[in-house]
């Protein structure tokens, strides 16, 4: 079972049940782990305005039982999501908010140089199968994608309008606009 806590007014952990208690056992006690999740933890907020870390992601990619039949492709697809899930042992990410500009920057740390690898080409793939459109896209032009022994790192810099552009809702549906009549 899965269960959700914050830790204070800017920390929320998620996970199995025992380890989000650990954790808050943890944070009340003032004690700091040394473990690889929380030297990231660290690494990664003292840089970044906003971030994330999570550990053990093949866990959540293996879906919930359920009895509604699922079409094979979907199957397919959760197998390979799965499979890249296993190979995956922290993945972390944070945002920085500049003057100009918010830069994402994110690092995979994966078991093996060649599992890291693995994932830059299948990140590749994908940009190549998206074509033009992803690849003459402003957005992209400033994403970098870089193994680096065990890890996969990945920085994108957006302008302040690109940022914007990509929370913005794309269209404002209104009861009005649904032909909806108030009475």
């Amino acid at each position: 079972m899965n269960v959700a806590a914050f830790l204070d007014g800017s920390t929320f952990v998620l996970g199995a049940e025992d380890q989000v208690k650990a954790a808050i056992d943890r944070w009340i006690g003032g004690g700091t782990p040394s473990n690889a999740l929380t030297q990231k933890a660290v690494e990664v907020s003292a840089t970044a305005d906003a971030w994330a870390v999570a550990t053990s992601i093949s866990e959540y990619t293996g879906g919930a039982a359920s009895t509604t039949p699922v079409p094979p492709q979907v199957t397919q697809q959760a197998a390979i999501a799965q499979t890249i899930a296993s190979k995956i042992d922290i993945i972390s990410g944070g945002l920085a908010f500049g003057d100009t500009n918010v830069v994402v920057r994110g690092e995979v740390l994966t078991k093996t140089a060649q599992d890291a690898q693995a994932l830059a080409d299948i990140f590749q793939l994908f940009v190549t199968m998206a074509g033009s459109q992803v690849t003459q896209s402003p957005l992209f032009n400033g994403l970098q994608v870089a193994p680096k022994g065990a890890a996969l790192n990945f920085t994108l810099t957006l302008t302040e309008q690109q940022a914007e552009d990509l929370v913005k809702p794309k269209s404002s549906t209104t009861a009005a606009s649904r032909g909806a009549v108030l009475e």
